[in-house]
């Protein structure tokens, strides 16, 4: 809305195995990006996205470049992909959970590029957060 600051959400890309790369995360909305962070092992977050909901529709967000190594865990593993978002919009997330990647048979020297798009709608409530 003119005059009011754009509303800053926290985005939280939780994997189910350690994060191997040491940088290079995106999220994405398709027009601006915004780097992320290695918070723990295995969850990269991005804070302070500024994003002023539509009012009605989806926003289709995209996280991008998070490697994992698929030699870590036995064939027919799955590695999933959860999204946490707080901040000052409510978030209602369709596919909180994804499955990003299934180890078939185990490379020698190999890593999986798991990325995760996921539809947001933002709501207009206050300071409410969905795990």
């Amino acid at each position: 809305m003119p005059g009011q600051a754009t509303p800053q959400n926290n985005f939280a890309a939780i994997m189910n195995v350690p994060v191997l790369n040491t940088g290079g995360w995106i999220l994405t909305d398709g027009v601006s990006n915004f780097a992320g962070v290695l918070t723990l092992t295995n969850v990269v977050e991005f804070n302070g996205v500024p994003f002023d909901p539509p009012g009605t529709g989806n926003t289709i967000f995209t996280v991008e470049n998070i490697v994992v190594d698929p030699n870590s865990e036995p064939p027919g593993f799955q590695f999933h992909e959860e999204l946490a978002v707080t901040g000052d919009t409510a978030v209602f997330i369709g596919n909180q959970d994804q499955l990003v990647a299934v180890n078939a048979v185990p490379e020698p020297v190999a890593s999986v590029l798991a990325g995760l798009g996921f539809v947001a709608v933002f709501l207009r409530r206050r300071r409410v957060s969905m795990r």
